[in-house]
């Protein structure tokens, strides 16, 4: 299978549906594709990444299937203002499909 390269759009209103990853995702490990840092009234808005979607662990919660992420975050995203906190970002692939995505957030050391 060859990699996939996917354009993430962080945009802060997703933070409002948090989701709690699988245990095989570890919130606090390094992140693949570093940290990214936005405040309130960030620009541009909204703050693109590129990066390669997927890994080899699959997602399944109550035998629903959210596709394959790798075991670190792609990125962490640390936010200031109002919504501030840590967030740990997997953008997910399916097997052998070119479109489809998911994306598992998780609040790392939540308040």
């Amino acid at each position: 299978m060859s990699p996939r390269t996917v354009l993430a759009a962080l945009v802060v209103a997703l933070l409002g549906a948090l989701a709690a990853p699988a245990a095989a995702q570890r919130a606090t490990a390094r992140p693949t594709y570093g940290s990214v840092r936005l405040q309130a009234g960030f620009l541009p808005d909204p703050h693109t990444l590129s990066m390669t979607a997927g890994g080899s662990t699959r997602v399944s919660v109550s035998g629903c299937r959210y596709g394959y992420v790798t075991e670190a975050p792609d990125p962490l995203l640390v936010l200031s203002g109002a919504r501030r906190g840590r967030y740990a970002i997997w953008v997910g692939t399916y097997a052998n499909r070119l479109a489809d995505a998911s994306l598992l957030i998780s609040e790392v050391n939540p308040r």
